[in-house]
């Protein structure tokens, strides 16, 4: 009888480090879960709430940010901000913007937070910017012949719909009534095709 007992001991006990370290292993994996899926899902909430808040294909531009009060992950209170939801349901769409210091920047995200384009002041040859949102089913702005020569960038967007982030650092307080001047003056509209553009399309 007691050799039974400390059988069914060793047993016991096999089974109890096997389901703590199956329970190790199984919480590991949800707290990597959650913290790779944290930005994600901060990012979607913050998609969301600009659907409701900002009209589509319009450049907003955004007030100093104060921290606690971010729409966005990862904004620095020591950059202005402008943001364009874009929405290429009805064509494409032209983003003209200034990036007047080498690190303001211009960065293309989709609904679920994949940034899959930028472009910096650093890129450019000038301090002016323009850039054909479209897609490759679109012909990649080959259908708006009035920009060809214009030194327009055409950018190919793997979804109509996404959100344009334009950023300018502050080099001091001093700078920003230019700054707000040039976010101001961005613009991020759908494609206006003149009459005589129109009409060789036809």
């Amino acid at each position: 009888m007691p050799m039974r007992w400390h059988w069914l001991g060793r047993w016991f006990s096999h089974w109890s480090w096997f389901w703590a370290g199956a329970g190790l292993l199984l919480g590991g994996i949800i707290h990597i879960t959650t913290i790779l899926a944290l930005p994600h899902l901060s990012t979607n909430s913050a998609w969301q709430r600009l659907s409701f808040n900002t009209p589509a294909n319009d450049m907003q531009v955004l007030p100093p940010i104060e921290p606690g009060l971010e729409i966005l992950p990862l904004m620095a209170p020591d950059v202005r901000y402008a943001l364009c939801r874009y929405d290429l349901e009805r064509g494409p769409v032209i983003v003209r913007a200034q990036l007047l210091e080498p690190t303001w920047s211009i960065a293309l995200y989709t609904p679920r937070s994949l940034n899959f384009y930028a472009i910096t002041g650093a890129d450019l040859k000038g301090s002016n910017v323009t850039l054909i949102l479209t897609t490759a089913e679109e012909g990649g702005g080959s259908n708006l012949p009035f920009l060809k020569g214009s030194g327009a960038l055409t950018v190919a967007v793997p979804e109509r719909k996404g959100l344009l982030l334009l950023r300018a650092p502050l080099r001091s307080q001093a700078y920003s009534p230019a700054t707000q001047a040039a976010l101001e003056q961005a613009s991020c509209r759908p494609a206006q095709v003149p009459a005589q553009s129109a009409a060789r399309l036809q």
